[in-house]
């Protein structure tokens, strides 16, 4: 199970396409954000079966994304920091042990969104936003599952792809 994390225009969608294709992966796009945390309790119920059964990818992983989002852009609270670890410890019992990759490129590259239409409060709150990834990925890495960080503008695909590899050899 990889789950790919990271701000709004960071590179993720893009990343997710290329590994999927290169990895045979199943895609779970999780765009939809929890109503509550028990929406998100059964979301991970739901594809838990599917990530040990095959090869997943998540564009997405809502107890790390919505804990950074829903305060900062929506003014909701659905996770505590308990409510997010009960949500790894589910993975971790039942014997899924993910990878987490965090697409970071420069501040600057993700702060130029152009002309790409963004989620109300993403714009204006992007640096909010990229804080609060930076001290979620800390936690996760210190807490739960390795992290493997991706700049899109200085390192090379195959090297992330030999991760992945060696992810699914067991090596990492």
């Amino acid at each position: 199970m990889i789950l790919v994390e990271g701000c709004d225009n960071s590179g993720k969608t893009t990343l997710v396409s290329k590994l999927s294709a290169d990895f045979r992966l199943l895609t779970l796009n999780n765009r939809q954000r929890p109503l509550s945390l028990q929406d998100s309790k059964d979301y991970l119920h739901l594809v838990t079966p599917l990530a040990k059964r095959f090869k997943t990818i998540f564009d997405r992983w809502q107890p790390i994304s919505e804990p950074i989002y829903g305060p900062i852009c929506r003014n909701t609270h659905l996770f505590t920091s308990p409510d997010i670890a009960d949500q790894h410890q589910y993975l971790r019992d039942a014997g899924i042990r993910p990878i987490v990759i965090f697409c970071r490129p420069p501040d600057e590259l993700i702060l130029n969104f152009g002309d790409r239409e963004q989620m109300e409060g993403v714009i204006e709150n992007a640096k909010k936003i990229i804080d609060g990834y930076d001290r979620m990925i800390d936690w996760v890495n210190l807490q739960w599952f390795p992290v493997v960080g991706y700049d899109y503008a200085h390192d090379t695909y195959d090297s992330l792809s030999a991760k992945v590899r060696a992810y699914y050899e067991g090596q990492l």
